[in-house]
């Protein structure tokens, strides 16, 4: 059982536990991979009063019991990492795998092409979105092919078409041959919104992106179920609103 917020405070009171050794030296790092109240256990099965803990040392002794809740609750979760060279956490190495980076974005808005050459595929954002997909590319040192899952913003089908070409998935003109050759589904060359697009929201305008961000993190992480794209390591996020402004942006494991 944990302590309770009382026993931590009263403990840390009589008593504050600060370390006194710093294990720069240490070349055998110390996994813990489960914590007990104010114990922790690494993965040798070895037991160690949690004297490393800022949030019980910093918090605790200070009689805040708010604070004190939060670090019971950091104790028996072990969700927590020491700062101390030598010793780490087995939560902490899971999620420093899982980490992401935004390695590429750009936002676009109207260029004079949308308004002066009186194409209608340009004034609904084709030139925004090719635009701030270059730039993002570019900066996250990848390019199409290297893609392996794209969320894009299908507000209507043949928007989607036009958003191919855009993000260079196809050329100007081509891209009903991706839909053709199923190269943007399960199999092919990419998996194009494998949440479902927009229809399966409903659309919901400002949410529209950050469902794109989460999916993107799913299917990068391993974590979208049924949906998973196999062995996804890029994904690109593409979201545009008319009067105007595109966004790309470059998902890719944290380096």
């Amino acid at each position: 059982m944990p302590p309770t917020t009382g026993e931590l405070v009263r403990a840390d009171q009589e008593h504050l536990i600060h370390p006194l050794h710093h294990p720069v030296d240490n070349e055998n790092t110390v996994v813990y991979v489960r914590g007990r109240g104010v114990t922790v256990v690494d993965s040798d099965g070895h037991e160690y009063i949690d004297g490393l803990s800022g949030l019980w040392n910093v918090n605790v002794g200070h009689g805040r019991h708010e604070l004190a809740d939060a670090a019971a609750a950091q104790m028996k979760e072990l969700a927590y990492c020491s700062g101390f060279v030598g010793s780490t956490n087995l939560r902490s190495i899971e999620l420093a795998n899982r980490l992401l980076e935004i390695a590429g974005q750009a936002m676009v808005t109207d260029m004079p092409s949308t308004f002066e050459e009186r194409s209608s595929i340009k004034i609904v954002g084709f030139d925004m979105s090719k635009k701030a997909a270059d730039i993002a590319y570019e900066q996250a040192e990848v390019g199409a092919d290297d893609v392996d899952v794209v969320e894009l913003h299908d507000c209507f089908s043949a928007n989607e078409l036009i958003t191919y070409e855009a993000l260079g998935l196809a050329a100007e003109g081509e891209g009903h041959k991706l839909v053709e050759n199923e190269d943007t589904t399960y199999g092919g060359r990419w998996v194009v919104n494998p949440s479902g697009g927009l229809i399966s929201k409903g659309h919901p305008l400002g949410a529209t992106g950050l469902a794109q961000c989460s999916e993107l993190t799913w299917q990068l992480r391993g974590d979208a179920d049924k949906r998973q794209v196999e062995g996804a390591k890029v994904g690109l996020q593409h979201n545009i609103g008319l009067g105007g402004a595109a966004v790309v942006s470059i998902y890719k494991p944290a380096a």
